[in-house]
């Protein structure tokens, strides 16, 4: 598989459950692999269709600097460079932890100038050329992406009052919810996937998150019937020429055509008929 896996999670608060303990609320997934600009076009579609946008009075987006990022249909919207990206680039650039942290606390103390000082003089005394290399590179991230440095509740201190229950925090939660929703399933696991397959495991993933996995198949059955396509979806075949397919491939390997599926016994109806389509009985 080749091709870029873009994602993204967006959610209307943070709602305190318990000790150190919050919950996303009204949290939605969209993931694919496309270009960006179609990405951005779905991603958008789908916020708009999952809130009421006309009541938002602040809209946060977070995100590690990717040019596609920044391209929002709402120019009033506040960037703010993911800690987490913006924190790795700096432990990987600059391997003197004195000076590693000195960058990390100038900014989260909001003195941005200070820190580009700080990082210059850094760079000016350097002798090695790899290491003079790499803090030149982590000067132009920050410079690219100056306008999310400072955490968003300091861009932004006129912020509505949470409501009661809910509270400010930390943005962030993208890379975690990339590894809960997409990579635990499509990575490490000694699974290779077509682009095709990618993209709709991701959209698959992303919905059942969103919660709104159910709707979406109704949806796909629903659009076949209003177009007279009477043939179940789970049971459909992609139909390959047989001049397309080469007759000897190495010495092959004999892979079951169907397993066996133990529950089903006597005449298949409903929804044993399509888990028994997918099987390939």
């Amino acid at each position: 598989m080749s091709g870029i896996t873009y994602g993204a999670i967006s959610y209307t608060a943070w709602k305190e459950e318990g000790k150190n303990r919050f919950l996303l609320q009204n949290a939605l997934s969209v993931a694919g692999i496309e270009n960006s600009k179609d990405f951005q076009m779905r991603r958008e579609a789908v916020i708009a269709n999952k809130y009421n946008l006309t009541s938002v009075t602040a809209r946060i987006l977070n995100g590690d600097g990717g040019a596609w990022i920044k391209q929002v249909v709402d120019d009033s919207t506040i960037f703010q460079l993911d800690p987490f990206h913006r924190n790795k680039a700096i432990t990987s650039l600059v391997h003197d932890p004195k000076a590693s942290d000195k960058i990390k606390g100038l900014i989260n103390e909001g003195k941005i100038d200070d820190m580009f000082s700080f990082l210059r003089m850094y760079i000016d005394s350097i002798d090695d050329s790899e290491e003079t290399s790499n803090a030149e590179e982590l000067y132009s991230y920050p410079k690219n992406n100056e306008d999310g440095l400072l955490d968003y509740r300091i861009q932004e201190p006129c912020l509505p009052d949470s409501l009661a229950g809910f509270v400010y925090r930390n943005l962030g939660t993208m890379e975690n919810h990339n590894s809960l929703i997409i990579a635990r399933r499509m990575k490490h696991n000694h699974t290779t996937w077509s682009k095709k397959g990618a993209n709709n495991m991701a959209k698959i993933l992303a919905a059942k998150f969103s919660g709104s996995l159910n709707e979406t198949v109704h949806d796909i059955f629903a659009h076949d019937l209003t177009n007279n396509n009477t043939e179940n979806p789970l049971k459909r075949r992609t139909r390959t020429s047989c001049g397309r397919i080469a007759k000897r491939e190495g010495k092959g390997y004999e892979y079951p055509v169907k397993g066996s599926f133990t529950p089903v016994q006597g005449p298949l109806r409903g929804t044993w008929a399509n888990i028994s389509g997918i099987n390939g009985t």
